[in-house]
């Protein structure tokens, strides 16, 4: 199997600014899906197994556990219980 990635980037900005990226990796045999979540302060990442990942038939809109996203906006069910800080 190649190794393959596929995600999306948000980029909201305002006082603060915050990304979000939604992906999943497959590789070696294994996949996995994930979420990350980067502010000025602090990067927040979660991994979460492939079995969690959905993503729609047109490719308009995906879902990682209970967090849903689509080309125009994100949905994170709370961040800081669900995150472990990386930085």
């Amino acid at each position: 199997m190649n190794d393959y990635f596929y995600g999306w980037y948000f980029r909201c900005q305002g006082e603060e600014s915050i990304a979000v990226i939604p992906a999943v990796h497959l590789g070696g045999g294994k996949g996995n899906c994930s979420i990350q979540v980067v502010t000025e302060a602090r990067s927040l990442y979660q991994e979460f197994p492939i079995d969690q990942f959905r993503i729609s038939p047109d490719r308009e809109s995906m879902q990682i556990g209970e967090n849903r996203f689509s080309k125009k906006w994100c949905g994170i069910k709370k961040v800081d219980s669900l995150f472990s800080r990386i930085s």
